[in-house]
């Protein structure tokens, strides 16, 4: 029954695909709530009255559980705690049995969308692709939500989200961890149409070829005999203990997958091949056979070819280990790709249409003027996120031209897009406008959220920028380069900070030849240091010995915290990074040095990154040192929106010829970000570069706050079992880190530490999120679980009315380490 509890309370903190409702519901008008079914009632009624009945129960279980904790004060107090949230879920199951909540379903916003873009004309394929994609990316993220959340919790509390309909609690990039139903569906889709047998694994990748980061790689050529296949494999088995990739694209021809003949081709080759390393005892399991596929609808992918001599455990290890080196080097298709990639759905029913009045743009800017000069609010945030909608509208018509916007009028598919697009916006304005002061920030900021759907839907439809352009507005974005060193700085724009961070470590062993030598701060981020222990000899500094020092190639560093899982952390602070850098200068003695800063959590234009070039200009002009910064843009570069991938980067560097590998950085279509975010972060860079610098203020300065109000004993305790790690005075805190420790640390983070957050912010009509990410406009958590404790990430949103809620929450959890008997 506790774990019935604790799987309700907190069932964000989880992965499981089984938690996901698909169930789509029609909308028959755009502006009707749906309403139940008589069986779907019953269902509902069913499903609140087991619910509050469970909740019951084991309240009652957890103040007998009080009672015989007499003796033990800190199993007095979770039993307590424990009976005032069930309490809470208890009279709000029942609530709904005599008064139900009613909302439009969690995926009216998208049906809607879809409805209105399905009315537009379309002649061509290409037309029709571009509506298909376009109603594919409403409200789409790269880090999704869990539906039956959307669909079922936060309705019990009272609160409405939309959500995309194939929305998964998961990373978009990540997919060695867990793969989005839309990565799965256009997989499955595009192994139909290929000629191997669909029980063979595919990975959809970049539209690009990625051979180069793969790693323990070798390919077969055309028409190379199959002993010199076998002799270069042997050869690369010995060299390395790691599986060997083995590429056979070149020996399958397109002609061969059309007439049939792929099967007969593989059939022989394997045989061959199987024959050769069992003579030379090379266990098939290590050996993975790919092909590459190209399925000309932009999107790839990689075909691992099993031989039958590879056991069952051998493919699915070939499988994952393919699948965590791309996630690793953020190679996988992104979300934006894989949505381009149109599959055959199921035709809705013809529904009534719907007449959406013609406006030109120039009255669509007009509205939103108007909008702007009445429209007003007391809550800073609020003003904040809407005037910067308004703003980031107006800039993008401000960068139209006349040729383009000839294209427009002279194609009725994108005519008619973009009149769904303006009436969608407008209509979302009117809501706004006729919303009370009182509403609160996450109600206003959903409609904040549609806003920026249809802009999305514009920057596609108008396209108003070339990549080529991204360069110079970052330049003139950053202003914290001296203008000396503005001619030995190169900008660019890749997919992921991964990515980024995977192509620097293959510049730095481009350019000595080798595997380089990494020595990586206490601030870098996880994920970066599991790449770096892979690509090459990573170090941490505070393990680093002088000659490794001395034979260092490149230092990884980031000014400010990141969450780190060890249990011995005291005090997140600020990197030093100055005195590293020295250091490694004076121990390299001449020798060049990379700095690879990742600045995700830090200011476009920060003071400490400004400081770091400046006290470093000479040794960059002599030479001696290469300064790459770069970041995540997912993060604070969307506003929190996270619709868009991209990761800004700039290199500062002499000409000298040994930095040539890193300029290949900026041209490599493979690390590119895809075109409609390059369409974004042209926009957004080049008009709202201060409204992004403020987004990341009010994030950190709310996380500050309510770091000084926790109470100290959470803090200050070094041996409480719920311990909440202080950050440095001179950091940007982007997230608070609580540490559960002791007896059942799993279970009691998940309830008292995940479920009273979650409790204390819904409770009050404030919905917070389990999404892996952070940077977000609202409240997240996440729940990460360690043999030796467990760490609950909580970053904090935009709406500073969070503060107090967050705060009780902290005095509920400090009263869990008490001595005293104590009644919540």
């Amino acid at each position: 029954m506790i774990s019935f509890v604790s799987i309700f309370l907190v069932v964000g903190s989880l992965n499981s695909s089984e938690l996901e409702n698909s169930t789509s519901i029609e909308v028959i008008k755009v502006e009707a709530l749906h309403k139940d079914s008589i069986s779907e009632k019953i269902v509902k009624k069913t499903v609140y009255l087991g619910t509050g009945t469970a909740f019951g129960i084991v309240f009652l279980l957890a103040k007998l559980g009080a009672g015989v904790s007499f003796f033990s004060s800190s199993a007095y107090n979770e039993c307590q705690l424990f009976s005032e949230m069930c309490s809470i879920m208890t009279k709000r199951a029942f609530s709904q049995l005599i008064y139900e909540t009613t909302f439009e379903s969690s995926h009216s916003s998208w049906e809607r969308n879809q409805k209105l873009l399905s009315q537009v004309p379309t002649s061509t394929k290409e037309e029709e692709d571009l509506v298909y994609f376009l109603s594919q990316r409403w409200l789409a993220k790269f880090a999704g939500h869990i539906s039956v959340m959307a669909d079922w919790l936060y309705p019990f509390f009272g609160s409405h989200v939309e959500i995309h309909p194939e929305t998964t609690h998961s990373y978009a990039r990540n997919i060695a961890k867990h793969m989005s139903k839309t990565y799965l569906s256009k997989m499955e889709s595009l192994k139909q149409l290929l000629p191997h047998p669909k029980n063979y694994p595919l990975l959809l990748t970049r539209s690009y070829n990625i051979h180069e980061y793969l790693p323990s790689y070798i390919s077969a050529s055309k028409d190379e005999k199959i002993e010199s296949i076998i002799e270069k494999t042997v050869i690369k088995a010995k060299e390395t203990d790691d599986k060997i990739i083995l590429d056979l694209t070149s020996i399958f021809s397109s002609e061969m997958e059309e007439s049939g003949k792929w099967k007969g081709v593989w059939d022989e080759f394997q045989s061959s091949f199987s024959k050769g390393m069992e003579q030379h005892e090379v266990n098939p399991d290590r050996i993975c056979l790919i092909q590459g596929i190209s399925s000309k609808e932009n999107i790839d992918g990689i075909r691992i070819l099993p031989m039958k001599a590879t056991t069952g455990k051998g493919i699915w290890e070939q499988n994952n280990y393919l699948l965590e080196k791309i996630a690793f080097f953020g190679l996988a298709a992104n979300m934006i790709e894989l949505d381009r990639y149109r599959i055959k759905v199921k035709k809705e029913k013809e529904g009534p249409s719907f007449a959406i009045p013609f406006q030109e743009v120039e009255e669509f800017v007009s509205y939103l003027d108007v909008f702007e000069k009445n429209w007003t609010s007391n809550h800073l945030e609020k003003t904040f996120m809407v005037k910067s909608a308004l703003h980031l509208l107006r800039s993008l018509f401000k960068e139209m031209t006349d040729e383009k916007w000839k294209v427009i009028k002279n194609s009725a598919t994108k005519s008619g897009i973009l009149q769904v697009a303006l009436f969608q916006i407008k209509d979302q304005l009117k809501i706004l406008a006729s919303e009370n002061e009182d509403a609160l920030f996450f109600a206003t900021v959903s409609h904040v959220e549609q806003i920026h759907a249809g802009l999305c839907t514009l920057l596609e439809i108008l396209d108003p920028f070339d990549p080529v352009d991204f360069p110079s507005i970052y330049e003139n974005l950053v202003t914290s380069i001296p203008a000396s060193l503005k001619p030995l700085t190169s900008y660019g724009l890749h997919t992921s900070a991964m990515t980024s961070f995977a192509a620097i470590i293959k510049a730095v062993s481009k350019s000595i030849n080798g595997k380089p030598l990494l020595i990586y701060g206490e601030n870098t981020y996880f994920e970066c240091v599991d790449v770096a222990n892979y690509l090459t000899k990573a170090v941490s500094m505070q393990d680093a010995v002088e000659k490794d020092w001395e034979e260092a190639h490149i230092i990884l560093a980031q000014f400010n915290p990141v969450l780190r899982t060890k249990p011995d952390i005291e005090l997140y602070r600020t990197e030093n990074v100055s005195e590293t850098v020295h250091r490694a200068l004076l121990a390299r003695n001449g020798k060049p040095l990379t700095l690879a800063l990742d600045c995700t959590i830090d200011y476009i234009n920060s003071p400490r990154i400004e400081k770091l070039i400046c006290e470093f200009e000479e040794e960059i002009k002599k030479g001696t040192l290469n300064l790459i910064f770069y970041r995540s843009g997912l993060k604070y570069d969307i506003f929190g929106m996270d619709s868009y991938c991209g990761a800004p980067i700039y290199l500062i560097h002499n000409h000298d010829e040994k930095w040539s590998f890193f300029d290949l950085l900026m041209n490599d279509p493979i690390l590119q970000t895809d075109h409609l975010s390059f369409n974004w972060f042209c926009l957004v860079y080049k008009h709202a570069g201060p409204q992004l610098e403020l987004y990341r203020k009010f994030i950190f300065s709310h996380t500050k706050a309510l770091l000084s109000r926790i109470p100290k004993r959470l803090i200050n305790d070094k041996n409480a079992r719920y311990q909440v790690v202080p950050f440095s005075d001179d950091s940007d805190p982007a997230f608070i880190d609580i540490k559960v420790s002791g007896p059942f640390h799993k279970a009691r983070a998940t309830i008292f530490g995940g479920g009273s957050l979650y409790l204390g912010c819904v409770d009050h009509g404030h919905p917070i999120f389990t999404r892996l990410s952070l940077g977000f406009n609202h409240p997240n958590f996440f729940i990460i679980f360690n043999d030796h404790m467990t760490n609950v990430r909580l970053t904090l949103g935009l709406d500073p009315s969070e503060i107090d809620l967050l705060t009780t929450c902290f005095e509920k959890i400090d009263k869990l380490n008490g001595t005293k008997r104590t009644r919540f």
